[in-house]
């Protein structure tokens, strides 16, 4: 698959939000991913300076793959709306984008 990957993603205000990614290099071997910065937001626009980063969380077993986190409490302070994301990896200083998007925060549903 040719970076970066367009793929959308789900939020639920109050609710823990993750998605798991795992990068292999062009000839399908795992991409190492041990020394990379991995970074990844979303925004209303590209031009507005509010952008709301993802944690990212490494996984234990493998080096090639890694969880966009983000928390309940803190989804629930984004107002629901459809948004655009970008997430890069950095290797040796080299930016690279592995994904994009569009990011859609759905409201709570018990707001009762």
């Amino acid at each position: 698959t040719m970076l970066p990957l367009e793929y959308d993603l789900f939020l639920e205000q109050g609710c823990d939000f993750s998605e798991e990614f795992t990068l292999y290099n062009y000839d399908g071997t795992p991409l190492d991913l041990t020394n990379a910065v991995i970074t990844a937001q979303f925004a209303s626009s590209f031009t507005t300076s509010v952008r709301y980063e993802f944690e990212i969380n490494l996984d234990a077993d493998l080096n090639n793959r890694f969880y966009l986190y983000m928390s309940g409490n803190d989804v629930a302070q984004i107002r629901p709306d459809r948004y655009w994301w970008n997430g890069f990896y950095s290797i040796d200083g080299v930016n690279t984008k592995f994904c994009k998007g569009i990011v859609v925060v759905n409201g709570s549903v018990n707001n009762a």
